[in-house]
């Protein structure tokens, strides 16, 4: 069917009327794309597994098999409630027995999510958590520039501050002052903010002339943006490479990165002992805001110098609804798109069926939002409570 390399081990075996078929662990070692039509035939098998045990025997063996592969890249699609954190774990801990050299480093966008991590490896004992660094990328990236002192070219005093949201526009409006006749509309924050989410600085205009004014501001007010603390970053570490402890990496939610912060990791990995990296292309929160970019993860997807693997059991969300977000995913598929297995870890179709709410305009969503939380309040508290005991 295309897909070679299948990584050995344990096998699961179904057996129903249709056919009789040997479901292999979700590691094409190859780096192929796993294969349409074997990925059909493998979602039925999958689906058909008529117990809960059935399934998390399937999941757990999956994922042990994927956090023991070998392969120093290896690439994971992975949904919503899958089972990232413990897979996660289970290869920082196979790093760990495995005498691994160097540091090993764990990123993601989101903050709640390196919280969670961060507490899983707080569980790890005094000298493997010293091993271990848990951070949302810009936090990293203000590190290296921190210990640098910015870069060669624009260095920055100790402790330098970070140009904050509300600082945003008065400090483009202090560039665009030492300008006559530029009008903002053409050259505005935003614009210049995209340039440099793209990695792309252009030389169009009087881009050039106000590019080298905002970096020499940033420097005279001992400051950086979010979105050049990135390639100040990368600039860091190609100008010191002892900036860098790190072997080993774990890049969650990658489908939320930029092509800024593709560099900054590229230049963080070249020379990486392993890799792993973790997303969903159907997940793209953040086009808007950074220009998080489904292609990334895509090219990575379809380039045979990487290890592809797949989760594809939900436990996070009951039957209904994750059968029904599998649904629209398949149903609203864009044509290159990475294909992909998601199905409830619940196998019964038993509690509340998904509810879809039109709402014509916004003070009917809030009554609809009250409402509910009037109904589940003592459902809400109870999570609420278990959340914060951890």
């Amino acid at each position: 069917m295309g897909v070679s390399g299948v990584h050995t081990g344990m096998r699961f075996t179904q057996l129903n009327t249709m056919s009789e078929m040997t479901l292999r662990v979700l590691i094409n070692e190859d780096g192929s794309p796993f294969d349409s039509e074997e990925l059909g035939k493998l979602r039925s098998l999958l689906d058909a597994l008529q117990t809960r045990e059935e399934r998390e025997g399937y999941r757990n063996q999956n994922a042990n098999e994927i956090a023991k592969h070998p392969s120093g890249k290896l690439l994971i699609v992975s949904g919503p409630g899958t089972g990232k954190s413990f897979l996660f774990m289970q290869k920082i801990k196979h790093w760990l027995s495995n005498g691994v050299d160097g540091d090993i480093f764990v990123t993601s966008f989101v903050r709640k999510l390196v919280a969670d991590l961060q507490n899983d490896v707080n569980k790890l004992d005094e000298e493997q958590r010293n091993r271990i660094t848990v951070s949302t990328l810009h936090k990293f990236a203000r590190s290296i520039v921190e210990k640098n002192h910015g870069t060669s070219q624009w260095r920055f005093q100790p402790y330098f501050k970070i140009i904050a949201e509300s600082w945003k526009e008065v400090v483009w409006e202090d560039v665009l002052a030492f300008f006559d006749g530029i009008r903002q509309t053409d050259y505005s924050r935003k614009k210049f903010e995209y340039q440099l989410h793209n990695d792309q600085l252009s030389e169009d205009g009087d881009w050039p002339n106000l590019i080298q004014k905002y970096f020499e501001l940033c420097r005279f007010y001992n400051a950086a943006g979010f979105a050049d603390l990135i390639s100040r970053a990368k600039d860091a570490l190609n100008e010191n490479e002892d900036l860098n402890s790190n072997a080993c990496f774990i890049i969650d939610e990658y489908q939320d990165f930029n092509a800024s912060e593709d560099a900054l990791l590229e230049t963080l990995t070249s020379n990486a002992t392993s890799i792993l990296i973790v997303g969903d292309d159907d997940q793209v929160l953040y086009e808007e805001l950074k220009s998080g970019k489904a292609e990334l993860i895509r090219t990575r997807y379809s380039s045979s110098s990487i290890t592809n693997a797949m989760l594809p059991f939900c436990g996070r969300s009951d039957y209904h609804i994750t059968k029904a977000a599998a649904h629209f995913i398949q149903s609203d598929a864009e044509s290159e798109c990475i294909e992909k297995i998601y199905l409830p870890l619940e196998p019964t179709s038993a509690g509340e069926k998904v509810k879809v709410v039109a709402c014509a305009q916004p003070v009917t969503v809030v009554d609809f939002i009250q409402k509910f939380i009037e109904e589940h309040e003592s459902q809400i508290k109870e999570r609420k409570a278990k959340i914060e005991s951890g």
